[in-house]
């Protein structure tokens, strides 16, 4: 496990702190080295993109080598046309919920990249679509469409145009474990969802959540990744913007909320990671920092990558059966019984109960083929 202070002086991060304005140069000229390290490291974590905005502010004795710049540039290129399909894709869809009547809101990627200085360089994976009307109604309707993939408590996922990007449908932003906070959540959902479904974008043709909702929501999203995947440093980096640009009351509420599901603990930890890693100012942090936990999370974070790619306890491995995988995914999870308590002694009880409840969904167990879905 790499030091907290190794890792707030790697280039990466340095780079990275460049790309944000909060810093104007490196510390000193890179060796080719290093550059392969920043290389490899923005692969690790998606963030090739911010790197090359990074690198375009930097003096000209602090370049990098020609073929360091070729390579971010051309990766920044394909980021940026695949960004620009994926806000061409969310308005598409957007207009086949309507014309099925039903309401939509773009969550994270498409509508958060739209903070940064440069949006089409932030990476994006899927599109992830809120839809409104509840899991049955949702899935009897879009299946009159298109074809739904496996249907989990909080959504399903989708493959509706030829060139089979996936959209995953969701029936709740996302949830918790434990089931009197989960309760808490979805009510939260269900008294804003109208501000977000109407917070139409002209320029983008979509609606994308408030930044008061997004306080909340990508916060609970982070939790939920680290917790039972693994996540990288774009999304830390979502929220840090997030922050940016939040209103003292937005993040108040949003931190009292988030107390009253048990997530304090998280928070702190969150907080010293974006105020250490990426300087943000304190009168923007949620609550104060904790030292102990938020270096123990970026070292998680860093090790990992991205949705836990690079983590060599993934319960992904080949070969595996259910119990093994199941195993090895509790085994991390205990990892974090000091951040998240409440969510990982309840997370064996809610995955038995999710699978119980997927019985009650007709196709719940069907996953979707790797070619186009489209009728």
């Amino acid at each position: 496990m790499q030091s907290f202070e190794d890792i707030r002086q790697h280039p990466f991060i340095q780079l990275v702190q460049i790309a944000i304005g909060k810093k104007s140069g490196l510390d000193g000229p890179f060796t080719e080295d290093q550059w392969n390290q920043i290389m490899s490291i923005a692969r690790q974590q998606s963030m090739p993109g911010i790197c090359f905005q990074g690198m375009m502010a930097l003096p000209e004795d602090q370049l990098p080598p020609k073929k360091s710049k070729i390579q971010l540039a051309y990766v920044s290129e394909l980021i940026a046309k695949k960004n620009q399909i994926l806000i061409d894709r969310a308005a598409e869809i957007t207009k086949m919920m309507q014309s099925i009547g039903l309401r939509s809101c773009v969550l994270k990627g498409q509508g958060v990249a739209m903070l940064y200085p440069n949006p089409l360089l932030r990476c994006s994976g899927d599109i992830d679509l809120w839809v409104d009307g509840g899991c049955r109604k949702v899935l009897k309707r879009i299946r009159k469409r298109c074809k739904t993939g496996e249907v989990f408590y909080h959504h399903t996922a989708i493959k509706p145009f030829a060139d089979n990007t996936v959209i995953e449908v969701h029936f709740r932003p996302t949830w918790m474990n434990r089931f009197s906070a989960d309760r808490r959540l979805q009510r939260f959902f269900e008294s804003c969802k109208d501000t977000q479904f109407s917070n139409f974008q002209e320029k983008l043709g979509f609606s994308k959540p408030t930044i008061a909702f997004d306080c909340v929501y990508s916060a609970i999203h982070i939790y939920r990744h680290i917790l039972f995947e693994g996540i990288g440093l774009r999304q830390i980096m979502d929220y840090y913007f997030i922050l940016m640009n939040s209103s003292r009351e937005e993040r108040e509420k949003a931190a009292a909320f988030m107390d009253s599901l048990g997530m304090h603990k998280f928070l702190g930890a969150l907080m010293y990671v974006v105020s250490e890693l990426f300087l943000l100012e304190e009168g923007h942090l949620l609550c104060a920092p904790d030292k102990q936990n938020g270096e123990f999370l970026l070292s998680e974070i860093m090790e990992n990558g991205e949705f836990g790619h690079y983590d060599n306890k993934t319960t992904r491995r080949k070969g595996n059966n259910l119990f093994a995988r199941a195993r090895m995914r509790m085994s991390r999870l205990s990892t974090f019984s000091k951040i998240a308590p409440s969510e990982v002694f309840w997370a064996p009880i809610f995955k038995v109960w999710q699978y119980l409840w997927r019985l009650t969904i007709p196709g719940a167990f069907t996953k979707l083929k790797k070619e186009s879905q489209t009728r």
